[in-house]
Formats: structure tokens, C-alpha cells, sequence
């Protein structure tokens, strides 16, 4: 790396690091608040399946449709644990919506190592103010699977929309956390599928 991709690099983890002090700021101070109505778990839904309906092929099997709706439910079930937050979308929603959403905007890729920096740091100023449930306080791993989550929610949403200018790099961050977990298998045989080169071992989100 040269010095100025380290300057660039290192005045980026500044502003993100300073970003997630001002999300932690924010719903220190929401929670103090009347309470938002929670996300509406149909509109989500309807979000995520129609990524598949968009990129999905018309010819899938029963037992393609089968595994994509599943897909939708573990997603949507992840997103409804406790402890729900104030999203600044205006809504309650899962407490890593949106953390996920500082760490993996479109226009964006970090290396892993600077997203897991930013996310314990979080997770342990979390912890401090007694935000987290049993599971998140006592298992981080737990808690940045839900980031995982709610990040791929929110790709696969956008990319439902309709065509996306940074549509390469969400099809990146999908086709990576896909790869990772047994429960998404359905959705990284169609990523497979749709963008083949993302399983390139030369490829990356850069």
C-alpha cells in the first residue's frame, strides 16, 4: 500500500470509527424517546423476494422457490430478535441494522478486518450500557452474524428495486456472506448462478 492509500485508508477508519460513536450517540438518545412503530415484517419480506423474483430464472424448480423463501424467513427472523432498537429509518428494528448499514454501504467496501474493528467496538459500548440481550452481551460472534445479516437484507433489497449503479459490489458483499452459512445455501447456488465470476478466487469486493 502507498503512503496515500495508508493516508486515505487511515482518514476513512477515522471517520467511520467517529460515524459509529455518533449511531451509538444517537440511540443512547432515542431510547429516551417515544418508541417508533416496529418494521413492517410484510414489507420486508416483499423486499427480499423481489430480489428473487427479479434475478431468480423462470424456469426454477419447486425446490429452488422452496429454498428462496426460506432463505426470506431466516432473514426476516434474524432481523425480529430482541433487542429491538429505534432504526434511524424511524421504525424498531434489529440493534445491527444500522451498524450494518455504516459498514456496508453500496458505494463502499472495507476489508473485513477494519469491518470486525468497528463492529466490536460497537458491540462492546453496547454491552457497557446494557443494550444486549443474554446471547449478543455473552457472544460476539452471535452478534456479528446479525450484522451479517441485516447487511445482506439490506443489499438483496436494493438490488430487488431494480438496477443499481453499484450493483458489482452488491452482488460481491451477497455472493461473500451467502457463501458463509449453511442456512443462505439456496441463495449462493443462485448467486453462482447470476454472477459466476464472483466465484472467481481472484475476485474481490475492491
Amino acid at each position: 500500500m502507498s503512503p496515500l492509500d495508508a493516508s486515505t485508508s487511515d482518514s476513512l477508519a477515522r471517520t467511520l470509527r467517529e460515524a459509529s460513536q455518533q449511531l451509538l450517540d444517537w440511540q443512547r438518545a432515542a431510547l429516551q424517546e417515544p418508541q417508533p412503530p416496529a418494521a413492517d415484517p410484510l414489507a420486508a419480506a416483499a423486499a427480499l423476494q423481489a430480489f428473487f423474483h427479479r434475478l431468480g430464472p423462470a424456469t426454477a424448480t419447486e425446490r429452488e422457490r422452496a429454498g428462496w423463501s426460506h432463505c426470506i424467513q431466516v432473514l426476516l427472523a434474524s432481523s425480529a430478535l430482541p433487542p429491538q432498537r429505534p432504526l434511524q429509518a424511524g421504525c424498531l428494528g434489529s440493534c445491527a441494522h444500522d451498524l450494518a448499514a455504516l459498514l456496508r454501504p453500496p458505494t463502499l467496501a472495507l476489508d473485513e478486518a477494519e469491518e470486525l474493528d468497528l463492529a466490536v467496538r460497537y458491540w462492546e459500548q453496547a454491552r457497557k450500557a446494557g443494550w444486549l440481550d443474554e446471547d449478543l452481551d455473552a457472544d460476539f460472534g452471535e452478534f456479528w452474524r446479525r450484522v451479517d445479516w441485516c447487511a445482506l437484507a439490506q443489499h438483496l433489497s436494493l438490488l430487488g428495486a431494480g438496477p443499481h449503479p453499484d450493483e458489482a459490489r452488491l452482488a460481491a458483499y451477497i455472493a461473500k456472506t451467502a457463501s458463509r452459512y449453511a442456512q443462505l445455501s439456496p441463495l449462493k447456488r443462485l448467486t453462482e448462478q447470476v454472477w459466476p465470476q464472483l466465484f472467481d478466487l481472484s475476485f474481490t469486493l475492491r
